[in-house]
């Protein structure tokens, strides 16, 4: 069909774009059985632990992250740092919103609860274990309906959206004019008219779908506890998990481990037809594409993400390896360790305990100068 396209269009004067506003949304589904619980919690879990690994193929706008001030990350990185540029808000949130980003809203209204309540235990427990992959994957895993586990899912934005698997929208009359769907939608990838990359991402998620069918919790989860913290782990490795197409893992090997593929990959967009009136579009669409998907570029803002605390706290052996042992001697990365010392764990509760009595101080003086609520007001739900 792609192809059919292109060509009904490879005349001068007509082309078919997609550009960086474009997503390549892929509802997967079982016809009209949907996925039961266990199922959708191996999915939720992949994306969830191995969130860096997906990141890897996105344009540098696309890696989407907790943007929410109100909530202390482990590490802000400073703009006097000088080992690399403090982290500047993604356009990706304008896309889809990466399953990190539920896991801190979920823990920042854990906190302020506890905060708000006085309970030093479940404050001391949020703040000790809270910004780490291994509670992420307890929770999804401690759900026991399919409703709890959509909650850590915000619907149509999710990069793993479960709306469709929502009882609520499964029920009669919960989809006027239309059956529902009973679908996973994946919402991640970027829009792409590229054969092999639109084939190669079909491919990994029905497969790791149906991976996640067939292998227990259990068993996936062990999985899960010896590879979040595995710095060489790829997107190649779970292809081979999921026992992907051979072609799938080739491209994927190739997207990665080739530093000139988005270069290549221009080549052959602004090149593959004769000069005319749109090549200047052309060429400044297949540009900002190049920009967004240089292997350099990516990495770069994988490792923002990390030392700006936005995939949550690792093992220092884990830390040690990725990052540049500068930055983890210094100020910026006292946070970014889930085996922190005693004095560095209570600094880093202070500073939350600190942020929580602030948050609370506002909704009070707004709750009591203007009888409304506020954006903070669901912090507390």
């Amino acid at each position: 069909m792609i192809n059919a396209l292109k060509q009904g269009f490879n005349r001068p004067g007509f082309r078919v774009f997609a550009n960086g506003t474009c997503g390549l949304h892929l509802h997967v589904g079982r016809h009209d059985l949907g996925f039961n619980l266990d199922t959708t919690k191996n999915i939720m879990g992949m994306f969830t632990a191995l969130e860096r690994c997906f990141d890897a193929i996105l344009p540098v706008d696309r890696i989407g992250v907790y943007e929410d001030d109100r909530f202390p990350l482990p590490s802000l990185i400073s703009a006097s740092t000088t080992a690399i540029q403090p982290w500047i808000p993604s356009k990706g949130f304008n896309y889809t919103s990466p399953m990190s980003v539920r896991q801190f809203e979920s823990l920042a209204n854990s906190v302020m609860i506890a905060y708000d309540k006085s309970d030093v235990s479940d404050f001391t427990n949020a703040v000790r274990y809270g910004a780490s992959i291994p509670m992420w994957i307890h929770h999804i895993y401690s759900c026991r309906t399919m409703a709890e586990l959509c909650e850590y899912s915000h619907p149509h934005q999710s990069s793993v959206n479960l709306q469709h698997l929502a009882p609520q929208n499964n029920s009669p009359g919960g989809w006027p004019g239309s059956l529902p769907k009973k679908t996973i939608e994946f919402r991640l990838h970027s829009g792409t008219l590229d054969v092999v990359e639109i084939c190669a991402w079909i491919d990994l998620l029905c497969r790791l779908t149906v991976y996640c069918e067939n292998t227990s919790t259990t068993t996936l989860t062990a999985w899960i506890e010896t590879q979040w913290d595995n710095a060489d782990v790829t997107l190649v490795d779970i292809a081979r998990l999921v026992n992907a197409a051979d072609s799938t893992i080739r491209h994927y090997t190739s997207v990665l481990l080739t530093p000139d593929y988005a270069t290549n990959f221009f080549n052959t967009a602004t090149t593959s037809q004769a000069p005319d009136i749109l090549t200047p579009l052309t060429t400044q669409v297949e540009s900002t594409r190049l920009s967004q998907t240089c292997r350099s570029g990516i990495s770069a803002r994988i490792t923002q993400k990390l030392i700006s605390g936005r995939y949550g706290q690792f093992p220092n052996s884990f830390l040690e390896k990725v990052l540049p042992a500068e930055l983890l001697e210094g100020s910026d990365g006292r946070y970014l360790s889930n085996e922190m010392e005693e004095e560095q764990m209570e600094a880093w509760a202070s500073e939350i305990e600190e942020r929580a009595r602030l948050a609370i101080d506002e909704r009070q003086r707004w709750d009591s100068r203007r009888g409304a609520s506020t954006c903070l007001n669901n912090l507390f739900d």
